[in-house]
């Protein structure tokens, strides 16, 4: 099975959607391996579980970490240039094609960016 993600509002359902998940994945004979939340609640009851949960993970592909609750940067390219090479429309549209956003976080930079450098550059 590929991982799961879920979203919910209040802090009271997040345990009754911790353990209906968990119900039913053993029921299907399908345990869940790998948990993150940046729950407080549910990070105290994964505990009591003795049962672990990372603190960093990958969500579609973004790094997010549970402690500060803050997601890391989509972008794999180092927007530094190196001293003895000049600034060229080449790396800038390399900088800006390495960005995976699945989420749409970065879209209307990135966008903004690609329409510029069509205009201005081009």
């Amino acid at each position: 099975m590929d991982d799961f993600l879920a979203s919910i509002e209040t802090e009271t359902c997040i345990t009754m959607v911790y353990h209906e998940i968990k119900d039913l994945m053993t029921l299907m004979k399908l345990p869940m391996e790998k948990w993150a939340t940046n729950s407080l609640k549910l990070k105290d009851v994964m505990q009591t579980n003795k049962e672990f949960h990372k603190s960093t993970t990958a969500v579609s592909g973004i790094d997010w970490d549970t402690n500060d609750d803050t997601l890391g940067n989509a972008f794999k390219t180092s927007f530094s240039v190196a001293r003895d090479k000049p600034l060229t429309k080449r790396w800038l549209l390399c900088c800006i094609a390495s960005c995976y956003d699945p989420l749409g976080l970065f879209s209307q930079f990135i966008l903004l960016q690609k329409y510029h450098n069509k205009i201005h550059v081009s």
